[in-house]
């Protein structure tokens, strides 16, 4: 059972159904809230979403060229060139919220038979007696209970599951309100995101799709929503960019910034993911797409246990997973914050000063100019093999998506390409050479499908792929193997001459629900 049909929710179920999960989704409002809310999205994002079929095509997004952080005193900060592909998709972007929503349920109708969606449905409470869970919820026709073998909890920041599991959600609201304005402009508005760190008035200004921009505004010491909120403020501090009378408005709202993360992502089948587990701050653009994170990571791990795959315990790889990203992408949050939202004018000059100086270093520079200060999207510890690699390849990160061509010539997307469970991948070699009889039945008993990529001006292989723009060479050495989970993160890495021990690896990391070796 997922509660919550935005857009994790609703990601998360559709990840379970393709996985021949059957899914109770329930959601408290009737419809999709029809105006904008969160706005960044990026490589990640859109691979994410790749997954279950929904691609650029199906909403509303526009490209981000550059990201700019300007000082009043010292001019450009930083100025991160975004005109580039990550994982096949552009490294930044911005969406309309509605837009990705609207996909989405047309997605959900896609799987009746799987997917049982509860418009109006408000989660009541639950309880749990030997294992047993029974939830009560109350529905358009009265109240009424169920029973899923898991409950996650996808219902916001004000999480009603979160509440009722008892689970902390540690952190603090920022003193800061901030004024968000969606709206239209004629003269074509601004076409980069931009960071305008005054102290007087932080502002981050960013175009949106559907030609249209986003600004947002600090409020300052007595100003209140109710005033901010009205046409004379607003016009006021859209002055620079012609006020009203340049702008049609779509949307106006006053917000408090957060910076949370529940104490534990998963209670025993009760789990979290989205906003009901962490809360960022805005400045990195990055609450939305670490819930889509946590979708991708938790779905398989589900799928796995329902269908007997692995035990229970392979539910806690995704508290010690995802808690600390998410974790550490709220502390660069806060960092960025600090940069754009000066607490004070001797601060900022400082803050700014330092910023700039480090600018007269080419290596600082590019540091700052290709965002060196996110966090890698690499675990420290879960289900995986620590420690093995191969090449610039490690065990705990997320695999590259790459263009391939297959036997026919046609180009196609490495993810598209392999199936939705287990990968074992060999670069320039086929891992399956390496396995006897037994072997190969250990590499169908863990539903592994063997795949082999040679480089773009080779054969293609039988059982293969042809590296489209030989985007591996330099990251695998010849007869390199990988073994990718679902969500495409590493589980092990190593020569092809392992191949079997790395099947090994993961049989027992599935059976024991951990990579740990026990006993």
């Amino acid at each position: 059972m997922v509660v919550g049909c935005g857009p994790v929710g609703a990601t998360l179920a559709l990840m379970l159904a393709r996985l021949g999960v059957r899914v109770l989704l329930i959601e408290r409002e009737a419809g999709i809230y029809p105006l904008p809310r969160a706005i960044a999205f990026d490589s990640d994002a859109f691979r994410i979403l790749q997954s279950i079929g929904i691609g650029r095509d199906d909403f509303a997004t526009v490209a981000v060229p550059r990201i700019r952080l300007r000082s009043p005193w010292f001019g450009l900060l930083a100025d991160a060139d975004m005109r580039f592909e990550r994982d096949t998709h552009p490294a930044q972007s911005t969406f309309h919220q509605p837009d990705l929503e609207d996909a989405l349920r047309r997605r959900l109708r896609d799987h009746p038979d799987r997917i049982d969606l509860r418009l109006g449905t408000t989660l009541l409470g639950y309880e749990e007696d030997e294992g047993k869970l029974t939830v009560r919820l109350r529905g358009p026709g009265g109240d009424y209970a169920v029973s899923p073998s898991c409950v996650v909890g996808c219902d916001g920041a004000n999480s009603v599951m979160r509440k009722a599991a008892g689970i902390d959600f540690r952190g603090r609201s920022y003193d800061d309100d901030w004024l968000v304005i969606d709206a239209d402009n004629p003269d074509g508005g601004i076409d980069h995101v931009e960071f305008l760190c005054d102290p007087r008035r932080p502002t981050p200004h960013m175009p949106a799709p559907m030609g249209r921009q986003r600004w947002e505004f600090k409020l300052r010491p007595g100003e209140t929503r109710a005033a901010m909120e009205r046409d004379e403020a607003v016009d006021r501090v859209l002055a620079p960019w012609g006020g009203l009378a340049k702008v049609r408005i779509h949307r106006r709202a006053v917000y408090r910034f957060q910076a949370r993360s529940a104490s534990t992502y998963r209670k025993g089948r009760i789990m979290i993911a989205g906003d009901a587990a962490h809360v960022t701050p805005p400045f990195v653009g990055q609450g939305l797409i670490s819930g889509l994170r946590d979708s991708h990571n938790l779905a398989w791990k589900l799928a796995a246990v329902v269908h007997g795959r692995a035990p229970e315990a392979i539910l806690d790889s995704y508290d010690a997973e995802r808690r600390p990203h998410a974790r550490a992408m709220i502390d660069f949050a806060r960092r960025i914050g600090a940069i754009v939202v000066p607490r004070s004018r001797l601060g900022g000059i400082v803050v700014h000063g330092l910023l700039k100086g480090a600018r007269l270093l080419p290596t600082a520079r590019r540091y700052l100019d290709q965002l060196g200060m996110r966090p890698p999207a690499r675990f420290a510890r879960g289900l995986f093999r620590r420690g093995s690699r191969s090449g610039r390849v490690r065990a705990g990160e997320a695999f590259p998506q790459v263009w391939l061509r297959d036997a026919g010539g046609d180009r196609v997307r490495s993810d598209d390409a392999f199936g939705p469970w287990l990968v074992c991948l060999g670069y320039r070699c086929d891992p399956s050479v390496m396995l006897d009889a037994d072997g190969r039945t250990l590499a169908a008993r863990l539903g592994a499908e063997i795949v082999e990529i040679v480089p773009a001006h080779a054969r293609c292989p039988p059982a293969g792929y042809r590296d489209a723009d030989d985007a591996l060479e330099g990251r695998l050495a010849a007869g390199s193997v990988v073994l990718l989970r679902p969500d495409r993160v590493v589980m092990c890495a190593g020569t092809a001459a392992g191949t079997r021990a790395m099947l090994l690896d993961a049989e027992r990391m599935m059976r024991d629900g951990t990579a740990e070796t026990r006993g």
